[in-house]
This record gives structure tokens, C-alpha cells and sequence, in this order.
């Protein structure tokens, strides 16, 4: 398991017969947030599909094939996986906790 500075989760462990609190470190990793049909789908608060989408790469998650993309809104920048699950709808993808 990888691990990430300051975001964990508390547990307590018995080892001969001592018992103590460890933290469990929690890795980002792309999670499934939502499905949408083409040029109809509300991420970050916005119509994704207004916007040009830039690859960045190819991931596998989960056995699945995704496309990671991004995207200014404003003058932000926001980073999504996409895969086109059937023709014309959409599974988005977000890196997270």
C-alpha cells in the first residue's frame, strides 16, 4: 500500500499482547464518480462537454482502459479519466482519496 502524508485512518492492533494505535495510510487512486451521455454530463459544476478536453495519458483502472484528460474552467485546471463504457455515454473517473 502506498502512502500519502496526512490523510489516514486510526485502528488498534494487538501485537504479544501490547496493545497500540496505528495509523493506515490511504492512497490516491481513480474512483468511478459518474456516468453521463455525450455532451449532457455535470462535472466540477459544469457541462464537461463545453469545454476541449487535452489528453494527458492512458490508465488501467480496475481491469478498465481510461483516458486521462484536462480541462481549464475559468482559471482553473482539473484532471479526469474518461472511458466511453457505450456509444455516446460516458464513465468519469477523479483521482482521490
Amino acid at each position: 500500500m502506498g502512502f500519502a502524508r496526512g490523510v489516514g485512518e486510526t485502528y488498534d492492533k494487538t501485537l504479544n499482547g501490547a496493545k497500540f494505535e496505528m495509523k493506515m495510510w490511504k492512497e490516491k487512486t481513480w474512483q468511478y464518480e459518474i456516468t453521463g451521455v455525450d455532451g449532457n454530463t455535470i462535472l466540477y459544476g459544469v457541462n464537461i462537454f463545453d469545454y476541449p478536453w487535452t489528453f494527458i495519458k492512458r490508465e488501467i483502472v480496475k481491469n478498465k482502459v481510461i483516458d486521462i484528460y484536462s480541462i481549464k474552467i475559468d482559471d482553473s485546471e482539473y484532471v479526469f479519466g474518461a472511458l466511453e463504457a457505450s456509444n455516446c455515454v460516458w464513465d468519469f473517473y477523479l483521482f482521490k482519496y
